[in-house]
């Protein structure tokens, strides 16, 4: 497995994606933010939801204590995303395929 971890161009990623049998394309919540999908980080009220912040809504501990609170809150953050289209970062990835 080839692991790529240095920076490189859009063209050599391209080449490498292009040979490799799987890829995983990490990338920061600002790449998404750009499309209008709401960062928890980004002050307001995104990152609160039904008063809880977003660290206890998604925690383990709130899974174990209230697994249908979770459902609601990772269903309206899917419902949040109907109306959005990917940014040119997303048709950049896309493209690698």
């Amino acid at each position: 497995m080839q692991s790529v971890t240095h920076q490189v161009g859009s063209e050599k990623l391209q080449q490498i994606f292009s040979t490799a049998e799987n890829v995983l394309v990490l990338t920061g919540a600002g790449v998404s933010a750009e499309s209008g999908v709401p960062t928890f980080r980004g002050g307001g009220n995104t990152a609160v939801w039904k008063g809880m912040p977003f660290e206890i809504i998604s925690s383990v501990g709130m899974l174990e204590r209230d697994l249908p609170a979770v459902w609601e809150w990772f269903n309206y953050r899917r419902e949040s995303l109907q109306t959005l289209k990917p940014n040119p970062a997303h048709e950049t990835i896309a493209q690698w395929q």
